[in-house]
């Protein structure tokens, strides 16, 4: 906890953080909200969001329509998968293929770049807490969820692809 409250700071005012902290460790998934996000500044170049996550519903597979991120893990430990599209079969299906599968504990960073843009996140602990820091994009831009269409052989799987509103 005063790993997670050094960063405050350097990030954004010190009440702000300290309050969105302890929500985000007080957080339960519920219906329509599986994930807890405050957005802790916001400019026309970039994002900063803190994210909560709960060991009982993972962050679905999803893309931030071409945006780089950073990550940087302040509480608990998170399973972050990359992909990559191998192929599209049409607009709802594609095939997608692993990029890499790491764990990430507190201190720890992650890149989201163009290539590795489609991830997923999963906690490992009972809570996990991430500062994001997003690349603004255009509201025009679209992205999308990925579900899981069939069974995964040699890290190749279909998933079905559906777009989802801007953040």
């Amino acid at each position: 906890r005063n790993r997670v409250l050094a960063y405050q700071e350097v990030f954004t005012g010190e009440e702000t953080f300290r309050c969105a902290i302890e929500e985000a460790l007080r957080f339960v998934p519920r219906e329509g909200e599986r994930v807890y996000t405050r957005i802790l500044r916001e400019d026309d170049d970039s994002r900063l969001v803190l994210l909560g996550l709960h060991r009982a519903q993972p962050f679905p597979v999803h893309d931030h329509a071409g945006a780089a991120s950073c990550q940087l893990v302040l509480h608990g430990s998170v399973r972050i998968r990359h992909y990559r599209e191998a192929a599209s079969i049409n607009r709802a299906i594609v095939r997608l293929e692993y990029v890499s599968d790491r764990k990430h504990t507190p201190g720890e960073i992650d890149y989201i770049d163009r290539q590795r843009a489609i991830h997923g996140l999963e906690s490992i602990s009972e809570r996990t807490l991430i500062l994001n820091l997003q690349e603004t994009i255009p509201v025009e831009s679209e992205r999308h969820w990925y579900f899981p269409a069939s069974i995964s052989t040699d890290g190749k799987q279909l998933w079905y692809r559906i777009s989802r509103k801007q953040d």
